[in-house]
């Protein structure tokens, strides 16, 4: 399970500010809480929260908490074995709808999947990300982290205009604590 807590900064000029933990967090063992009851679920969050504040952290105010969904990422058969074998760690996305800070943040759960309707799905949760034109993205991550078999920038870009629609603006974010899990057909292939 992996949830977000947001919290009021001691300096209340400041935006409020979230803060992720998920189930392998070492701060907080999830493992206990059997989520039948959200009103207990709020409690023990509460309780936890007040009783993990940084030292020398004066004071700061649980405002809300939420369960985070994964972020489903389909992918060709291509993509999906280059993240695979760790040869890709960068998604780029064109801007829009779906893809824009409210749905792309860091420590959010991601399942890449090989398709729509398969069960081949490697998991991992965002780290960095970048959004802007596609010559500031490859100014600040390698063309290859986001098109692995690309020799130059140029036919990275190629190969990004074949396969998204032209835009001024994408969305790169990478992909980190990789976990892969296989359907049990494709392992015995």
């Amino acid at each position: 399970m992996i949830f977000r807590i947001q919290v009021e900064p001691e300096d209340k000029s400041k935006d409020p500010w979230w803060e992720v933990y998920d189930k392998y967090d070492k701060e907080f063992d999830m493992d206990h809480l059997r989520i039948t009851d959200p009103a207990k679920w709020g409690k023990d969050i509460t309780i936890w929260f007040n009783n993990t504040r940084s030292e020398g952290e004066k004071s700061r105010r649980f405002l809300k908490a939420e369960i985070i969904k994964e972020l489903f990422v389909p992918v060709t058969s291509t993509v999906f074995d280059w993240y695979y074998n760790d040869k890709k760690i960068f998604e780029l996305r064109t801007y829009g709808k779906k893809w824009n800070e409210k749905y792309i943040y860091k420590n959010r759960p991601v399942k890449i999947r090989k398709g729509y309707n398969t069960k081949s799905e490697i998991r991992g949760k965002i780290g960095k990300i970048v959004i802007g034109s596609i010559e500031k993205i490859f100014i600040k991550i390698p063309f290859k982290e986001i098109v692995p078999i690309a020799k130059t920038e140029e036919f990275a870009l190629e190969i990004i205009n074949s396969i998204l629609p032209a835009s001024e603006k994408y969305i790169a974010f990478e992909i980190i604590n990789v976990l892969k899990e296989y359907s049990i057909s494709k392992t015995l292939t």
